[in-house]
């Protein structure tokens, strides 16, 4: 269940972001980098600290916006 949460998690943050910041990228680009995001971080939760499914899900949002940021500061520093 924890994975599918994530997926949820980077889908709805991807779609969130893509819509506040209007930059280059597509939507579907966005939407695979928060799920890419929300996967590494809760799964590093779940593997490495605790299997607690909230931690979990809180660390997944953190980590998914910190990589969509990154993602969009490296776009717009191509452009």
């Amino acid at each position: 269940m924890g994975v599918y949460l994530y997926i949820i998690v980077g889908i709805i943050e991807g779609i969130i972001f893509s819509k506040k910041f209007k930059t280059s990228g597509g939507l579907f680009l966005y939407i695979i980098v928060g799920i890419i995001g929300s996967l590494i971080g809760g799964l590093l939760w779940t593997s490495f600290i605790n299997s607690n499914i909230f931690y979990s899900s809180i660390l997944s949002i953190i980590f998914a916006l910190l990589i969509l940021y990154i993602f969009k500061f490296v776009i717009n520093k191509a452009e």
